[in-house]
This record gives C-alpha cells, structure tokens and sequence, in this order.
C-alpha cells in the first residue's frame, strides 16, 4: 500500500523524463510499461526539518503521447495538441499524510514526532487539467486540481524548464543525457493549506500547538534540477536535486515556526527499465 509520501510528484517528474527518451526510440504509437524504483531523501513531513531516505517503486503505462499513468503523477489525457501546446484533463491521487507521518517506504529516518496530536489528512481524489507549451528547450506546464474528497482542497503548480542536451561519451553516436532545471511554484486555497498546516480546536488540546486557521495563498516556491542519462535501449539513470521554500500561510503555520523548518531540500537516484 502506498501511502503518505511526500513530495511524491517529484517521482512523477523523473518517470516523465524517462519516459521522454524512451519514447523517442519509436515514432508509432504503442502502449507500453516502464517499472522503476529510486532512493529519495526528503523531509520527513511537509515543512519537516529533520530528514528521511525512502525507497520507493513506480509503474508507468502510456499508449504514446496521448494517455500516460503512473502511481505518482496520476492518469492524464492530452484532448488537444498542435505540437508546440497540450491540453487535457488529469486525475491524481493525494496520498494524504498519517497523523505518525509512517510510510512503508523508509529505509532511514524516524517517525516524525512533532506530528503527534495532529489530525491526519485523508487520501483525497483530485481532478482538473493541465496545460504544456513547448518553445524550443523551453516548457512551462500549469496543472489546476480540485480535491473531491478528502482535503477537497484547490491547488495550482507551474513549472518552468529549460533542457540541455549533452553529448554521449563516444563522440554522439549514442544517445544523449540531458540536463533539466527550472523554478515551480504552488498556489493553494485555504482547504489545502488548512489541511496540511492548520491546527484545529481539536489539535490544541492533543498537541500541544496554538490553534490555527491558514489562508489560501502561494505556499511554496523553489527550482529542482534532473540529469537524466540513458543506461540502455531499455533503461535510463536519472539524479534529481530540489529546493522549495514554504511562504505565507504555510510558512506562518506554528507547525512549520516552532516544529519544522520552510527550507526543504529533496535529492536522489532513480532508475527507469522499459518492459
């Protein structure tokens, strides 16, 4: 069972790199499957200052650049595309979080304890769209969704990339690795951020923490960078580093001011294998 993971989108992000050079390999639409697995170090909770290692699996199914599905970026459909932009729904899974921030992935790292007393945050169901333009080695992707259970919280990401195509080791006749970096920032109405930073009349008394209502507002804004370096025909390496800094009312939770910490830093390996 996967369950509470943090940050889980930054998997999404690399298993859609390697999917990029995978596909690549064949101009005809087919489906296929990758598996994957990786080693992330992140916070142990969002806004979190001590640290754990998780070791987590993925699969990813697409049927070439239209349909893609995977654990950790969710079920999206591209509706429309003129080459340069793609538009089209997106369903994903927010793995919520445990009020002992347990997840069955940790190899390292504790339960975090300034959790405890805190109401948890339910697996929700989320729906909405993304957008994607594409100039050049530039991209910038929007994605807007809505929780229907759960949180029922608001959420808006947008991301900007810019790639860089390096040269193989024997001169270009293999294929190439890339370079990816760019900022990303996350807007959120008060039900999101209520979730995941507020504390509760109830909190107060099991906690320990001043109660607290948070607003919507941008909550965090930060820059990643992946490397991403083909093994095979059917595998691909990729190495991934990220900073997100916690802003408004995240970052003024009593969670984040006296337990935690708004600098949160996430790195590691992940490989990717083309069934």
């Amino acid at each position: 069972m996967i369950t509470r993971l943090y940050r889980l989108w930054l998997i999404g992000v690399l298993s859609v790199a390697a999917s990029c050079w995978l596909k690549a390999q064949s101009d005809a639409p087919a489906w296929r499957t990758e598996l994957g697995a990786g080693l992330i170090t992140t916070p142990t909770f969002r806004g979190a200052d001590d640290y754990q290692v998780l070791l987590v699996p993925d699969v990813r199914v697409s049927y070439g650049e239209a349909f893609s599905a995977s654990i950790a970026r969710g079920a999206r459909y591209v509706a429309w595309s003129d080459g340069a932009t793609s538009i089209g729904p997106l369903v994903r899974l927010d793995f919520g979080r445990d009020a002992d921030g347990d997840s069955p992935f940790r190899i390292a790292g504790d339960d975090p304890v300034e959790l405890r007393g805190l109401h948890e945050v339910d697996t929700t169901v989320q729906a909405g769209a993304f957008v994607q333009h594409r100039v050049g080695d530039w991209s910038v992707e929007a994605e807007v969704l809505q929780g229907v259970n759960g949180h029922e919280g608001l959420t808006v990401d947008l991301s900007f990339d810019y790639t860089v195509r390096l040269t193989s080791n024997d001169g270009g006749k293999g294929p190439p690795a890339f370079l990816v970096t760019g900022p990303r920032v996350q807007w959120a109405n008060s039900a999101y951020h209520d979730a995941y930073f507020g504390v509760t009349t109830a909190d107060v008394v099991t906690s320990g923490l001043p109660y607290y209502a948070a607003d919507g507002g941008v909550g965090s804004a930060g820059w990643g960078l992946r490397y991403i370096r083909p093994v095979s025909r059917q595998a691909v390496l990729i190495a991934f580093a990220g900073y997100d800094k916690l802003l408004g009312s995240a970052a003024d939770s009593p969670l984040v001011r006296l337990r935690g910490d708004t600098n949160q830093f996430s790195a590691g390996v992940f490989v990717s294998f083309k069934l």
